[in-house]
Parts: C-alpha cells; sequence; structure tokens
C-alpha cells in the first residue's frame, strides 16, 4: 500500500470494489434524505445555523430530502464525476454542521463515510479528459498502479475516522442511548448507573481505528467490517431513537461499506490481481452484507416513543394541581443570530444566546397559566445561564442557579437522576428550568425532539425510577388557563 505501482487489478475486480461503494452511498443518501421527509427535528438547528428560522427551516427539509434522493438515483442509474464531487462535499458540510451548532466534533469522524466514500467513487471514476466530461455518465471505472494507494489510503482514512468516532461516544462520552443499546440485547450494565462496559467497547473501537489506520489487513478489516454491521444495527433491533431507527443503520453505510471494499482489495492485492473468481466473492459478500438490511426492515421494532400521547387537558390539569411532580423546563425561544461563546462563561450575558422576544413572551404566558391555574410550584431552580435563569424568572418570579443543570460531569449526571427519581410528598412541583442536552439521554430524546419553551411533567416512582406523564408547549398553557382558571 505503501507503493505507486502495484498490481493491475481485472476490470471485473474494479467493478465489485465500485458496486460496494456504489451501494453504500446509494443507502447513505436515501437514509439520510428519508429523515428530511420525516422533518426530523434535530435537523432543524443545522439550517438555523445558516440564518434560517425553525419554523422555516422544518418546513424545508422535506425538500432537503428530495435533494438527497436524486443524489442517491443519479449515482444508482447514471453516475457521473459532478454528481460525485457534490455529494463528498455535500456529506462534509453536513457532517460539519453537527459541531458547528454544538455538539461534538466525533460527530465529523463517525460520519467520514457520508464523505469518504464519495471520494472513493471519485478517484474510481478517474480524473476527466474534459470539463464536460464531469457531466458525462462513468461508463467506465479504473483503479490504475498510479492511483491504488491514494485510493486504499481513502478507505483506510475513513474507516478508521468511523471507528474512533463512534468509538469516543462510548468511551469519552459515554453516550446514554450507546449503554441503552448494549442493553437492549441484554449486555452491559444499567443504563442509568456506572457504565465501564460501555468505556470498555469505545476504547476497543478507538483501538481497532488505529490499528486499522496504522497495519490495515485483510483479516482484521474483514472483522471491522462484522463489528460495524452488528453495532449499527443495535439502532433498529433496540428501538432508539424513536424515529424509524432503522434508517440510522441504512445511513451509517460508510461505516461497514468502505472496510469491506478495502478488506477486498487488500486481499486481492496479497493474492496476486489474477484470482479471477475474487470479484464473484465480492460480489457476493455485498449481497450478504445487505441481507440483514432487508431483515430489519422487514422485522424491525416499532419505533418507541420517549412517551405516550398527551393525557386530556382535565387529567393534566389534575395532575399539576395535586403536586408531587418534576416539571421539567427547556428553556423558551431564543435569538438564534447569537451564539455561545466557545468558552462560555455564565455570568456574562453578552456571550451567550439569549431569549428572542418570543421567547420572553413564550415564559410570561407559562407563569401566566401557572397563576391562573393556583399550581403548588415548590423549588424551582435554573442552570445559570441566562436564557434558563430569565425564563424561570420571568414564569415563576424567582429560581436557584445551580450548574448541575449545566455541567455534564459524572457527578452532576447523578444530582440530574436524583431530581428526577427521588419521589416528592410534599405535595408541590420541582421546577427544573434547563437545556436539552443534560437530560435527553435520560429520557431517549433526539436533539431538538424537546422544542424551546416545552415543559415535561414527570413523576418519580419510588424506585429510582420515572415516568413521563405529558409535554406542554407554551401554547398549551394558554388553552389550559383560559378553559380551567382557578
Amino acid at each position: 500500500m505503501h507503493q505507486t505501482q502495484g498490481p493491475v487489478f481485472s476490470r471485473h475486480q474494479v467493478d465489485a470494489l465500485h458496486w460496494i461503494l456504489r451501494i453504500g452511498f446509494v443507502l447513505d443518501f436515501l437514509g439520510h434524505g428519508t429523515y428530511g421527509f420525516l422533518q426530523k427535528a434535530s435537523f432543524v438547528p443545522y439550517l438555523g445555523f445558516v440564518g434560517i428560522p425553525p419554523d422555516v427551516g422544518r418546513d424545508l427539509l422535506p425538500y432537503i430530502g428530495a435533494h438527497d434522493y436524486l443524489i442517491a438515483l443519479a449515482v444508482l442509474f447514471a453516475p457521473n464525476r459532478a454528481v460525485l464531487l457534490w455529494g463528498g462535499v455535500w456529506g462534509l458540510w453536513t457532517a460539519l454542521l453537527r459541531p458547528l451548532t454544538g455538539e461534538s466534533w466525533w460527530e465529523v469522524l463517525d460520519r467520514a463515510g457520508n464523505f469518504g466514500m464519495p471520494l472513493a467513487l471519485l478517484l474510481l471514476a478517474g480524473p476527466p479528459r474534459a470539463p464536460r466530461a464531469w457531466f458525462e455518465r462513468v461508463r467506465e471505472w479504473r483503479l490504475p498502479g498510479a492511483g491504488q494507494g491514494l485510493f486504499a489510503w481513502t478507505l483506510r482514512i475513513t474507516t478508521a475516522c468511523c471507528l474512533v468516532g463512534h468509538g469516543a461516544y462510548a468511551a469519552i462520552q459515554q453516550k446514554e442511548i450507546l449503554a441503552r443499546h448494549w442493553a437492549s440485547v441484554g449486555v452491559g450494565s444499567d443504563p442509568l448507573g456506572p457504565i465501564p462496559f460501555l468505556a470498555a467497547v469505545g476504547w476497543f473501537e478507538i483501538g481497532l481505528g488505529a490499528w486499522v489506520l496504522l497495519r490495515p489487513s485483510p483479516l482484521l478489516l474483514a472483522f471491522v467490517t462484522v463489528f460495524k454491521v452488528g453495532t449499527e444495527l443495535l439502532y433498529p433491533v433496540s428501538g432508539l431513537p424513536p424515529l424509524l431507527p432503522v434508517l440510522e443503520f441504512i445511513e451509517r453505510a460508510g461505516s461497514y461499506v468502505s472496510p469491506l471494499a478495502l478488506a477486498l482489495m487488500l486481499r486481492w492485492e496479497a493474492a496476486g490481481a489474477s484470482v479471477r473468481s475474487a470479484p464473484a466473492r465480492a460480489l457476493r459478500a455485498s449481497f450478504v452484507l445487505l441481507v440483514p438490511l432487508v431483515l430489519v426492515v422487514a422485522a424491525a421494532p416499532p419505533a418507541r416513543s420517549a412517551w405516550s400521547e398527551s393525557p386530556p387537558d382535565s387529567v393534566v390539569v389534575d395532575l399539576l394541581r395535586r403536586g408531587d411532580l418534576v416539571m421539567l423546563v427547556r428553556h423558551a425561544a431564543t435569538d438564534r443570530g447569537q451564539r455561545d461563546a466557545s468558552l462560555v462563561d455564565v455570568a456574562v450575558r453578552s456571550a451567550q444566546r439569549n431569549l428572542s422576544a418570543l421567547g420572553r413572551a413564550q415564559a410570561d404566558s407559562i407563569g401566566r397559566a401557572v397563576r391562573a391555574l393556583g399550581l403548588p410550584i415548590g423549588p424551582v431552580r435554573s442552570s445559570p445561564m441566562y436564557r434558563c435563569r430569565d425564563t424561570a424568572e420571568i414564569a415563576f418570579g424567582s429560581a436557584d442557579t445551580t450548574s448541575h443543570l449545566f455541567v455534564k460531569s459524572p457527578a452532576s449526571r447523578e444530582v440530574r437522576i436524583g431530581w428526577l427519581a427521588t419521589p416528592r410528598t410534599d405535595g408541590r412541583i420541582l421546577v427544573l428550568v434547563t437545556h436539552q442536552d443534560p437530560y435527553l439521554p435520560l429520557l431517549h430524546l433526539e436533539r431538538d425532539e424537546l422544542r424551546e419553551g416545552d415543559v415535561l411533567l414527570i413523576r418519580p416512582d419510588g424506585e429510582g425510577r420515572w415516568s413521563l406523564l405529558a409535554r406542554l408547549s407554551p401554547a398549551d398553557w394558554t388553552r389550559l388557563a383560559a378553559r380551567f382558571h382557578a
């Protein structure tokens, strides 16, 4: 792999490599596009990064889904270099939008297949001989000796990045959803408790990534392929996230297609390109790789929701008036034109994203409803960030700030769990005004499934667990106040 010249692969072998990557590319864009058609809530903030308001962004998502579908169909039926290049640029941009809107940079590595596969296909298409060749259908895929090293390194880096990025979710971030994935198949510890098993799996995956980068082999890459298919299948097997989890498996095709293609290439390179049975085995391997997908689509469990449909208004009001609940409040609507500073100082308002005029109106409507309904509000705790403090003060009059509603440390996580799980017996409602990120993993929610201004009503069950009873939007509060004012 370090030499510029190597064995000349047969046309059938190159075709096998290109079809494996081509199928992966199509699955990736079909999965991502379907999320657009379904208006996945977590995609809306990415449009906000370029100045598109949330309501407009949600309406635009189906058009973005159609765009992804068109790219997938073009690559499936009539690929050209321009579409492959745009697919790579689009895949990189959509991956970068995640850290640019506050998520981890590990997200970019985990999604390396989104831009690594298009680049590998572009290399197989070869350089265009004239400008118009960018838009002509690619009819012959080539892997000349001089290009084998670059092609192999593209797949090698892509595979390593996917492993390291996904492994970091478990080893470094310890994402709760991954713990629940393993728990769904009876492996690992209680996902709400310490999770050393998850960290061990994460570091193992990071180690695999380093091994692929430093010394890949066909056997290692075959194992990586099986490992990635298995771990990505945990999405549909567990039913998490709630929205059609099978799409997560489809969208992540790059993480298991890239090592498969590289494993075959290295195998042929080691055995000699004259092995004529290799392309047939490659195509069979590609087919076998798709079998789990077909089975999952046919037999995947129904998508789970974090809560049942909210009960009738009269029941909600009765629950609120009885008390002994936890009211989890995501801060009201913010000015998306502002951004938090990279190193947030909770005492500096100008360095934070603050409530918009709409957000202040939302907080005021919640406060008016609370007073009109005569609710037994107890302690009110708030994140020290101003958008939470302002929401709490406008809606409830005052609040005690605590870093436990902002910091993501293990100690703060245990405190947050305690607030949700400890039964209340004083007849009052504990109010927690916070951000989405500290509580999303505990509540099985996707990013932005809990919208700004939303309120969750939670009842601790006395056994270290809790139940989600209802979700209320600011508009719901106005309706309840009008119908049931004391």
